[in-house]
């Protein structure tokens, strides 16, 4: 009788920390998912990084030209780029 009251007690553990296993399986299982499928905006988001940093170039040196006569120094100019790096 003791002895068949463990095996059930034992029994019984063992089928909650079988579920416990299994939620926790399948909420890992859920977010390897959603990870694996946000994989292809890399693309589409390295894009648009390019571009907005083309864009950024373009515009830095348009302003530098302007800013050619106002005689800035090599470390102001760098910070103006750091600025422009900051925005994009």
């Amino acid at each position: 009788d003791d002895l068949k009251a463990v095996v059930a007690k034992n029994t019984a553990m063992r089928q909650r920390e079988m579920l416990e296993a299994e939620d926790l399986l399948r909420e890992e299982t859920d977010a390897f998912v959603t990870w694996r499928e946000s994989l292809s905006a890399i693309p589409t988001i390295n894009q648009l990084q390019e571009r907005a940093n083309a864009f950024r170039e373009e515009e830095l040196k348009r302003c530098t030209r302007k800013l050619s006569g106002a005689n800035l120094s090599e470390k102001e100019l760098e910070a103006v780029e750091r600025l422009s790096r900051g925005i994009v």
